[in-house]
């Protein structure tokens, strides 16, 4: 073999050694990302559960929907509570 074959073997060594060690980050990154992709999902369905909506619709208008309802419910929340406060004794 001669000098220059080697110099190119050793090169793609040296090329395969990088491919093989940026594979070994890309694996490692998609772990991570596998494991905050559950996290976020998880944070997400405790968030709607909350906030008492169904949280399983992918569409984004129909979150929006559920929350605006919440919204609409509110003045009657509100209602309520100030009628339950009228019973309250006054506090010393």
């Amino acid at each position: 073999m001669s000098y220059k074959s080697c110099q190119i073997s050793y090169g793609l060594f040296l090329s395969f050694l990088k491919a093989a060690q940026t594979q070994d980050e890309c694996d490692k990154k998609e772990k991570e990302n596998i494991k905050k992709s559950e996290e976020f999902r998880h944070e997400y369905t405790n968030a709607c559960k909350n906030l008492g909506i169904d949280g399983s619709s992918t569409k984004t208008s129909e979150i929006k929907k559920a929350i605006i309802g919440l919204l609409e419910d509110l003045p009657k929340t509100y209602t309520r509570i100030a009628e339950e406060s009228e019973t309250l004794e006054p506090c010393r």
